[in-house]
C-alpha cells in the first residue's frame, strides 16, 4: 500500500494488501467459487462486449484466443483507438458481497507498455462508492499476476474493473492491454493483512494479572523497569528485577514514585487493561518525567484497553492528565482499544511530548483542552509536541485541540479514520482544532481561548467519512473561527467525504501540501496563503453540495498552485452576505478534466473573483466550445484516482516545468529537511507581514535555510 509519508516505525499500517505474487501461489488460497461471471472470458460476446461485463465505450474490445495466458483460455483484449478524457478506461462487473468479509481479487495483466493496465476494486454501499483499491500495474515483458486482498467493511457491493490508460497525455493510441483469469473469491479473514493490533486485542483477553509487590512503592532513586509479569526480586531496579506491569496498581505506583528527570521503562510484551492518571510531572525541560516503551526482544510493548467501538462513550483513557501537570514525555508505545490515548479536560500543561506512539481502534487519539480563557489565553497549555505517531481507525478524531492550546507541533503523523467501517459518530475529523467552538455556553458562559500557533509538518489525513446526514461530513484537517496562525508544511489529505482541509481560521499557511479525492480538497473561509500546493481529483461520494478543487469565501493568495481534474469545479469562489471570495493566483495552473457524467468540469464559478497573474489554464474543447489554453502535459495525471505520493512527479507539468504550478522537485527539497527544522521555519513564516513578505520568507527558507 503506497503512503504519502511513513513515520518510523509504522507497525501494521495495512488494511488492503496489494500483492504481485507468483502465479503458482494461487494454490495456497482456499478453494471458493468465483463470484465473477465470465471471468475467464469464455462466455462469449453480446452486442460487442463480453457477456456479464459492462464496457465503457470508446475503445476496441475483443476476445484474443492467441494471447496464451498462463491460466489457459482466451484473454480480453483492449486496443486503444482514441484518446479519451482524463480518466482511465474501464470494463467492469458488479457483484453483491457480504459486509465485514474478506475477499480476494486476482488476475493476469499484459500490455504493450509498462504500467498501462491495472485491476481496480470499488467498494459500494447502497449504490454509492465508499472506497477504492487497486492492484499493482502490469510490469511489462509478459503476463503479470496481480492480487488484491481486502475486507468489504460496510460495503454491500464490489465492482471489479479492468482499467487502462487512455488520456491524451499518455499518448495511448496504438497501445493495447490484455486481461485474463479474473477471479473474485471469498477468502479467510487471515488473508487480509495481519494487523498486529488485532492480534494484541485477541491475546489481551487471556492475560491474567500477576500478584503485585507491596504498594505503594517507595520513592525511586533512578529509572524504574517493568515487564508484563516482572522478574527476580520485582523491585524495578533493573530488567532482571523488573516490576510486574500487569499487576494491579503497579504502573500507577511506579509513575507516582518516579522523580523528575527519570523514566518508567516498559519492556516488550502485552499489558492488558492498564491506564495511568498522570498527576505528577517534571520540573522543567531538563527534568522531564518519562514513560518509555523499550524493545527488549519482542518489539515495543502493547497496551490493550477495554473500549469497544460499539459503545464509543465508555472505556478507559490510557493517559489522563491532571490539571496543570507538565514536562512529561510518553514514547515508544503501541496501543489498541482505548477511548483516548492522551486526555486532558482542564489543561494548563507545559512541555508535553508524545513520540513514536501508534494507536489503533479508539475514539480519540489525543484530546487536549488547553484550559485557557479568552481573557487569559496565556494560562492555556503550551509547548506541546506530537511526533512520529499513527492513529489508525478512530470514531471521532486523531488529534483534537480546544480551549486555547498554543505552540503545538504535530510532526510526521498519520491519521487514518478507516472510512465507513469506522463511521460511528458525526464529525469524523482527523486533525480537529476547535478553539471555543464546542463550549456549552449555557453551562459555561465564560468564553474559552482559541488555539493559536499550531504547526503541522509531514502529516497525512485519510478516510474521514460520515454519511448519516444530508450533508456528508468528514474532514482531514478542520479549524474553526477564532483559531489563528496555522502552518501546514508538506502535509496531505486523501479520500475524505467533505474537506481535505476545512479551515475557517485566519493566517493559515500551506507549503507543499497536496489534497486529492476529497469532496472539497481545500475549503478556506478566512485569510490563507498557499505556496507550491496541489489539488486534484475532487469528487463527491454522496450527500449535498458540490465537489471542488478549491472552495473559498475568504481572502486567499496562492503561488505555484495546481488545481486539476476535479469533478465539477476547479475553483468555487463563493459569496454569502458580507463575505465574498478574493483570490489571487500567481504562476499557477488550473486545468479541467472530465466530470463524472462525461461532461467537462468548469474552471471557475465566478472568474471575476479570481485575479490571475502569469498563470495558465486548460480546458479541452467540448459541446461546441473551443479549448481554453494549452494542455499542461502532466506527467501521469491518470494516477490521481489512487495517487498517494508516488511517483512524486505525477502532477508536474511537462509544458511549464517549474515555472507554473506545483513542482515535486521544489517539494522534495523541503521534505529532505528534518521535521523539527521545518517547524522552526514555520514559526518564522507565521510572523510574516503580508503576502509579499511571506513569499520572500519562503524563498529565503528554500535558498538559505532561514525564515
Amino acid at each position: 500500500m503506497r503512503t504519502w509519508f511513513r513515520p518510523s516505525p509504522r507497525d501494521g499500517l495495512l488494511f488492503c494488501l496489494v500483492l504481485a505474487a507468483a502465479w503458482g501461489a494461487r494454490s495456497a488460497v482456499p478453494a471458493a467459487p468465483n463470484l465473477l461471471n465470465n471471468g475467464d472470458f469464455t462466455g462469449g460476446f453480446t452486442d460487442g462486449q463480453p457477456a456479464h461485463w459492462t464496457v465503457v465505450p470508446g475503445q476496441k474490445v475483443s476476445a484474443d484466443a492467441d494471447a496464451k495466458p498462463p491460466c489457459g483460455g482466451p484473454a480480453l483484449r483492449v486496443d486503444i483507438v482514441q484518446a479519451a478524457g482524463g480518466s482511465l478506461g474501464e470494463i467492469r462487473q458488479s457483484v453483491k458481497v457480504k459486509p465485514e468479509t474478506a475477499y480476494r481479487v486476482e488476475g493476469l495483466l499484459k500490455a504493450t507498455r509498462k504500467e498501462f493496465a491495472v485491476l481496480g476494486v470499488k467498494l459500494r454501499k447502497d449504490g454509492r462508492e465508499v472506497e477504492r483499491l487497486a492492484t499493482e500495474w502490469n510490469a511489462g515483458g509478459g503476463w503479470t499476476p496481480v492480487v488484491c486482498v481486502f475486507d468489504s467493511g460496510g460495503a454491500d457491493e464490489v465492482q471489479v474493473l479492468c482499467r487502462w490508460r487512455q488520456s491524451e497525455k499518455d499518448k495511448p493510441v496504438g497501445e493495447a492491454a490484455w486481461f485474463a483469469g479474473l477471479k473474485l473469491q471469498e477468502t479467510d479473514a487471515g488473508a487480509v493483512a495481519a494487523a498486529p493490533w488485532t492480534d494484541a486485542i485477541r491475546r489481551a483477553a487471556a492475560v491474567r494479572p500477576p500478584p503485585p509487590p507491596a504498594l505503594p512503592l517507595p520513592p525511586a532513586a533512578g529509572d524504574l523497569f517493568l515487564t508484563p509479569d516482572g522478574a527476580g526480586a520485582r523491585t524495578g531496579a533493573d530488567w532482571p528485577n523488573a516490576l510486574p506491569g500487569n499487576a494491579p496498581g503497579v504502573l500507577q505506583s511506579a509513575w507516582d514514585a518516579l522523580p523528575p528527570g527519570r523514566a518508567c521503562r516498559l519492556g516488550s510484551g502485552l499489558y492488558a487493561n492498564l491506564s495511568l492518571k498522570v498527576a505528577s510531572g517534571g520540573t522543567g525541560p531538563a527534568a522531564i518525567k518519562r514513560l518509555v516503551g523499550v524493545d527488549t526482544g519482542q518489539g515495543l510493548p502493547w497496551f490493550v484497553g477495554d473500549w469497544n467501538p460499539k459503545d464509543v462513550e465508555r472505556g478507559a483513557s490510557f493517559l489522563a492528565l491532571s490539571n496543570g501537570v507538565s514536562h512529561c514525555a510518553f514514547e515508544g508505545l503501541r496501543l489498541a482499544r482505548y477511548q483516548h490515548v492522551l486526555f486532558s479536560k482542564q489543561g494548563r500543561h507545559i512541555g508535553l511530548r508524545l513520540r513514536d506512539v501508534c494507536a489503533y481502534e479508539m475514539r480519540f487519539g489525543v484530546f487536549l483542552c488547553g484550559g485557557g480563557l479568552a481573557a487569559r489565553p496565556e494560562e492555556a497549555s503550551r509547548d506541546i509536541e506530537i511526533a512520529d505517531c499513527a492513529f489508525i481507525h478512530f470514531t471521532k478524531s486523531a488529534v483534537r485541540l480546544q480551549g486555547g492550546n498554543t505552540d503545538v507541533r504535530v510532526l510526521n503523523c498519520t491519521a487514518d479514520a478507516g472510512g465507513t467501517a469506522w463511521m460511528r459518530e458525526a464529525f469524523h475529523i482527523a486533525f480537529n482544532l476547535q478553539g471555543d467552538a464546542t463550549r456549552d455556553a449555557k453551562r459555561d458562559p465564560v468564553p474559552w481561548a482559541d488555539e493559536r500557533d499550531i504547526i503541522f509538518v509531514n502529516c497525512v489525513a485519510r478516510n474521514c467519512v460520515y454519511s448519516k446526514a444530508r450533508y456528508w461530513q468528514g474532514d482531514g484537517y478542520c479549524a474553526e473561527r477564532g483559531v489563528r496562525n496555522l502552518a501546514f508544511i508538506n502535509c496531505a489529505a486523501f479520500d475524505c467525504a467533505d474537506g481535505g482541509w476545512d479551515v475557517k481560521s485566519d493566517n493559515a499557511l500551506f507549503v507543499n501540501c497536496v489534497s486529492l479525492r476529497n469532496k472539497m480538497n481545500y475549503r478556506l473561509w478566512g485569510t490563507a496563503y498557499l505556496v507550491n500546493c496541489l489539488s486534484a481529483n475532487a469528487f463527491k461520494r454522496g450527500g449535498s453540495w458540490t465537489e471542488d478543487g478549491l472552495w473559498l469565501i475568504g481572502t486567499v493568495r496562492a503561488s505555484h498552485l495546481t488545481v486539476a481534474n476535479n469533478a465539477t469545479m476547479q475553483i468555487y469562489a463563493d459569496s454569502k452576505g458580507e463575505h465574498t471570495a478574493d483570490l489571487v493566483l500567481e504562476r499557477s495552473l488550473v486545468a479541467a478534466g472530465a466530470a463524472a457524467d462525461g461532461k467537462l468540469a468548469a474552471l471557475y464559478s465566478a472568474p471575476e473573483r479570481v485575479k490571475r497573474i502569469d498563470s495558465a489554464e486548460w480546458r479541452p474543447a467540448a459541446g461546441g466550445e473551443q479549448a481554453v489554453g494549452e494542455d499542461p502535459l502532466f506527467v501521469q495525471p491518470a494516477l490521481g484516482a489512487a495517487w498517494a505520493g508516488e511517483p512524486a512527479d505525477a502532477f508536474d507539468s511537462r509544458r511549464h516545468g517549474g515555472a507554473r504550478g506545483y513542482s515535486s522537485a521544489r517539494a522534495r527539497a523541503w521534505r529532505a529537511r528534518p521535521a523539527e527544522e521545518l517547524a522552526q521555519h514555520a514559526r518564522g513564516l507565521l510572523r510574516h507581514v503580508g503576502w509579499e513578505d511571506l513569499k520572500r520568507r519562503v524563498l529565503t527558507v528554500e535558498t538559505r535555510g532561514g525564515a
